[in-house]
Order: C-alpha cells, then sequence, then structure tokens
C-alpha cells in the first residue's frame, strides 16, 4: 500500500506529464509557413502548457522538501537552487532523478522566458525545449516512481 504522501506526488507527476503532452503536438503540428502573427494562439498554448509543466514540477520539489522537513530555497536564484537541491540526495531522502536535470534545467530556462521575456519570446527558437519536453515526457513518470519507492513511499518493486 502506498503511503499517503505518495498521492500528492502523484497528482504532481499526472498534471507535469499531461501538459508536457499538450505542448508537444502544438509544436508538431506548426505550420511553419504561416507568418508569426497568425500562429499566435497556438504560441501561447505552447508557451503555457509548458511553463505550467515546469511550474507544476516545482510544486512536487517543493513537496519534496516539504515531507522531508528540508528548507525552501530563497533568493533571487531560488528556482535554480530548488532544482539543484531536488535532484540531490540530502540526509532526509534520495535524489529525485538526477539524470533528467540537464531536461529540466532546461524547461525552467523556458519558464524564465514565458514569464518575464515573453515579448521576446521566438517559437522557431524552443526546439531545445521540446527535445527536453520529449525526454521528460518519457522519463519523468518512472522517476517519480522510482522516488517514491527509495523514498518508502510506494512499496518496492517485485523482483
Amino acid at each position: 500500500m502506498a503511503d499517503a504522501r505518495w498521492s500528492v506526488l502523484e497528482r504532481y507527476r499526472d498534471a507535469t506529464t499531461a501538459n508536457l503532452a499538450l505542448a508537444i503536438p502544438i509544436w508538431d503540428g506548426r505550420d511553419w509557413t504561416k507568418a508569426e502573427g497568425d500562429l499566435a494562439t497556438e504560441e501561447k498554448v505552447f508557451q503555457k502548457a509548458q511553463q505550467d509543466a515546469y511550474s507544476t514540477f516545482e510544486q512536487a520539489a517543493l513537496y519534496i522538501l516539504k515531507i522531508s522537513d528540508e528548507i525552501r530555497p530563497d533568493g533571487e536564484r531560488w528556482h535554480e537552487q530548488l532544482l539543484l537541491t531536488v535532484t540531490a540526495a540530502s540526509d532526509s531522502r534520495p535524489a529525485f532523478a538526477p539524470h533528467l536535470w540537464k531536461p529540466l534545467q532546461q524547461l525552467r530556462r523556458f519558464r524564465h522566458v514565458a514569464m518575464d521575456a515573453y515579448l521576446d519570446f521566438e517559437m522557431r527558437q524552443a526546439d531545445h525545449t521540446v527535445e527536453a519536453a520529449r525526454r521528460l515526457l518519457a522519463k519523468l513518470p518512472p522517476a517519480f516512481d522510482a522516488f517514491g519507492r527509495a523514498f518508502g513511499l510506494l512499496m518496492p518493486q517485485p523482483e
């Protein structure tokens, strides 16, 4: 039986991946022959889905720190510090998906652009973020599950 705290992480996992799954088809289905102004709706939905994917992951990371009795990072660079903290092991918990640090970092950077520099956003330059999203969509759900087992929130996988 799963620890009750797992259900919160499971919801964050599912919401993060749902947003990634929304963004990727928008990128794949975009008609690159259209003028930028004619693609404003797709661009905004893509931005919002990617932004929400990382923001939801960030809420999962904050929850991991909370249930581990760890201090939430603060200061100007707290978003970056949170990612560094949660992907490294501590005395009270295992690392969360250190092998996914690079694509998570790419998504975090995209979230920053979507939040703070959205007027300068150019969708054609988002290809690295989409590749990160593809990798995360495939690897993040099992990473959540592996963390849940390692932290004792889920039963170990039968051998």
